[in-house]
């Protein structure tokens, strides 16, 4: 187990999706005041997710959820997204970051296709 993994936390951190992501239900969103690095308070949107830690939202996450589901966050209640962590820039330097994008789809079984009978093919 990842040893960041043991520290206790509200929220929902690059260290808790695993290396293939995590499929996630929205059950919601919230304003939350939090500290900033510098200690000042500031209000951020947080994700509700279901059986999960909420999600704090950043202005990359928030344009792609907008992007995906429409401006209206009354309308994501029980949609579907893929949490992944890339390699990105955050804080001054490179390491995983954690991004939203569209869940995998499943591709529809093909249907065999029909066998002509050989009275109505023409040579």
């Amino acid at each position: 187990m990842d040893a960041e993994k043991l520290k206790s936390k509200k929220y929902l951190r690059t260290v808790d999706i695993p290396m293939d992501g995590l499929l996630v239900t929205i059950a919601g969103t919230d304003q939350v005041t939090l500290k900033g690095r510098d200690g000042s308070e500031q209000d951020k949107g947080t994700l509700l997710l279901e059986n999960q830690k909420p999600l704090v939202l950043n202005t990359t996450n928030i344009d792609k959820l907008i992007e995906l589901l429409g401006r209206e966050t009354d309308n994501w209640a029980g949609q579907k997204v893929l949490l992944i962590t890339p390699l990105g820039e955050a804080f001054g330097k490179t390491q995983p970051v954690l991004r939203i994008t569209t869940p995998p789809t499943i591709a529809p079984v093909a249907k065999p296709k029909k066998k002509l009978k050989p009275e109505t093919l023409t040579a």
